[in-house]
């Protein structure tokens, strides 16, 4: 069986994250993944606006932004793009309980690199972030 916490926790720190999703058992799960992943700096938004307010205050040390696509009051993809003009290098990860071929996306989605999903596992949340990571 595959050692999903086999990735170097001192890679992993540097990386801040912004998770966004409406749904808060979601937002709960997705936290207590990136932890048991050896993630330290996760911040929290139940909501585009508190996330748009989160990246303000907190812009410099987010690195990685994993947002719900389908949200009340944007969806996570406008959202991630607004934060991408501000900062280029940012990574960004959807996650949906709806096919990504459903999806009117802003940003071309690759299952498994930009896009989960759900539900997914633990294995699964790991091989995208590593993914992500190692894009240039």
């Amino acid at each position: 069986m595959e050692d999903i916490r086999d990735t170097s926790p001192e890679r992993l720190k540097n990386h801040g994250i912004l998770v966004v999703d409406d749904d808060i058992q979601v937002l709960k799960f997705v936290t207590r993944m990136l932890a048991s992943l050896g993630y330290g700096s996760v911040f929290q938004a139940a909501s585009t606006e508190e996330a748009h307010h989160i990246w303000t205050d907190h812009h410099s040390s987010i690195n990685l932004v994993i947002s719900d696509f389908v949200m009340p009051q944007e969806t996570g993809d406008v959202m991630a793009l607004q934060m991408a003009t501000q900062k280029l290098a940012l990574k960004i990860l959807l996650i949906s309980g709806n096919d990504p071929l459903t999806l009117d996306s802003a940003i071309p989605l690759s299952p498994g690199l930009n896009f989960l999903q759900k539900p997914f596992t633990l294995a699964e949340m790991r091989r995208s972030l590593e993914a992500l990571t190692q894009c240039g």
